[in-house]
């Protein structure tokens, strides 16, 4: 089983939203939104693609495209070693990526999700399932700059990857919108996030209604239930 990195997961997201908007993402674009250079970015839509042969999906890796000419990256070959002599191969998969009706087994990979799920089926496990996807688009730059300003530590509750873990799992961390993204478009700066770990970020938003539980509150019911992490 293929396990998307933090960079991956992000670059994953990105190309799902292109897949649901019917366009194409330049490396470029990739590069910025992600915040990283070109050096691993092959490695990483790699591991994208195979993840999505894993789940029997359209390869989303080929909405990829230079921007000078529009065209497909050379590392496409991995997956069709004759695309670059019958640009058909690459329009046919593109079309299937646009049309696919469900990313669900892609975006599970996807922790940090401040969107909407709307029209869901449910099913028994193992059945495949159909969702439309509609999600509110984040700057990953921001949250770049959160954790090298503030840390890898949870806001809530003090949980420390690098430190339970070893070093390798100092990425065990998410960053939190203090005003939820699902409010709608407006200006973010780091002050509008903290970093969390996955189960606080859970929890901050398990509130009914619109609004998540803030950082103080879910501090006191760690106080008041007495956990010691």
């Amino acid at each position: 089983m293929i396990v998307l990195n933090n960079n991956e997961q992000q670059i994953a997201e990105i190309l799902i939203e292109a897949a649901i908007q019917k366009r194409a993402v330049t490396f470029t674009e990739i590069m910025q939104r992600v915040g990283i250079s070109r050096k691993n970015l092959g490695k990483y839509l790699s591991n994208i693609g195979h993840k999505c042969l894993e789940h029997k999906l359209p390869i989303i890796t080929v909405l990829v495209v230079y921007k000078g000419n529009g065209k497909v990256g050379t590392g496409y070959t991995e997956f069709e070693p004759n695309f670059q002599n019958n640009p058909n191969l690459v329009k046919a998969e593109q079309d299937k990526v646009w049309n696919n009706k469900s990313w669900i087994e892609l975006s599970e990979n996807i922790s940090e999700f401040d969107g909407v799920w709307v029209n869901d089926v449910v099913a028994e496990e193992g059945e495949t399932v159909y969702a439309k996807r509609q999600t509110r688009i984040r700057d990953n730059r921001l949250r770049k700059k959160c954790l090298e300003q503030k840390g890898h530590i949870c806001t809530v509750c003090g949980f420390d990857g690098a430190k339970y873990y070893g070093k390798n799992f100092k990425e065990i961390i998410e960053v939190h919108h203090l005003n939820p993204v699902s409010a709608g478009k407006r200006k973010t700066t780091l002050d509008d996030l903290v970093p969390v770990c996955p189960n606080c970020h859970r929890a901050l938003h398990s509130k009914q209604g619109a609004e998540p539980y803030t950082v103080e509150e879910l501090k006191k019911m760690i106080a008041t239930n007495k956990i010691k992490i």
